[in-house]
C-alpha cells in the first residue's frame, strides 16, 4: 500500500511538470538562441579587438588631458617681456644742461641799500675775473666797514657786478670800476652811509668813490 502511494505521487509530480511545460507559449519562427553576427574585413578586426579599442581610447584621452594641463601650466610661468626705461636724449641733456647754465639778467637799480644780512664775525672774500684771464683777489673787512661790506656782498651775489669795467684808470693813482653806466656818474640808485676807520688809504686798499652827492653805492 506505501509504495503504491508513493508511486502515484511521482506520477503525479511527473504530470504537473508536463502540464507546466505544455502552458509555456511556444517560441516564434526565427527567434531561437541568439547568435553574433561576423562582420567582414576591417568591421570583423574592429568587432573582434573591441574591449583593446576601447582601453586605447580612454589612455588617448587622459594623455590628452594632461598635455592640456601642463603646456597651460607652463605658459603661466613665462615671465612677463619688460619694457624698457627710456633714457633721455643727449640732445634733452644738453638743452637741460645749456638752460641751467645761463646767468639770469642782473639787477642794476635799487630803491634803497639792502638790509644788513652779513656775519661780521667771518671773514669775506671777493674775486674779481678778468677779461684778459687774470685774477684779482680782495679781502673784505666787516670789522672796519660792516655796512660797506654787507652793500659789496650783496650786490656780487645778485651778480651786479658781472660785465661791468674799470671806467677810469689813471696809473699809479687810482683804478675805478663798479659803475653800470661805464661814465662814472652812475650806481645801483642809492648812496652808503660813511663808516670811518683808522686804515690807511695805501696802494691796493679798496674804498668807496666820494663825490658831493654822497658816497656810491657801488
Amino acid at each position: 500500500m506505501t509504495h503504491d502511494r508513493h508511486d502515484r505521487r511521482q506520477q503525479e509530480k511527473l504530470q504537473r511538470r508536463r502540464q507546466r511545460r505544455a502552458q509555456k507559449p511556444a517560441p516564434a519562427a526565427g527567434l531561437g538562441t541568439a547568435e553574433t553576427i561576423q562582420f567582414p574585413g576591417i568591421m570583423g578586426w574592429m568587432q573582434r579587438n573591441t574591449k583593446w579599442l576601447f582601453l586605447g581610447g580612454i589612455v588617448i584621452l587622459l594623455l590628452s588631458l594632461g598635455a592640456g594641463t601642463f603646456f597651460s601650466t607652463n605658459g603661466s610661468t613665462r615671465p612677463a617681456k619688460s619694457t624698457p626705461t627710456p633714457e633721455p636724449t643727449a640732445t634733452a641733456s644738453a638743452t637741460a644742461s645749456a638752460t641751467a647754465s645761463v646767468t639770469p639778467t642782473p639787477q642794476r637799480t635799487y630803491s634803497s641799500q639792502p638790509a644788513m644780512a652779513i656775519n661780521v664775525a667771518k671773514k669775506y672774500q671777493a674775486v674779481i675775473l678778468m677779461a684778459s684771464g687774470g685774477e684779482i683777489t680782495i679781502e673784505l673787512l666787516p670789522n672796519d666797514a660792516p655796512k660797506t661790506v654787507n652793500n659789496f656782498v650783496f650786490l656780487a651775489r645778485a651778480h651786479f657786478y658781472d660785465g661791468l669795467t674799470f671806467h677810469r684808470v689813471i696809473p699809479g693813482f687810482v683804478a675805478q670800476g663798479g659803475d653800470p653806466t661805464g661814465t662814472g656818474a652812475g650806481g645801483p640808485g642809492y648812496y652808503l652811509d660813511e663808516e670811518k676807520n683808522s686804515l690807511p688809504l695805501n696802494a691796493g686798499v679798496i674804498s668807496m668813490a666820494k663825490s658831493p652827492a654822497g658816497i656810491s653805492g657801488s
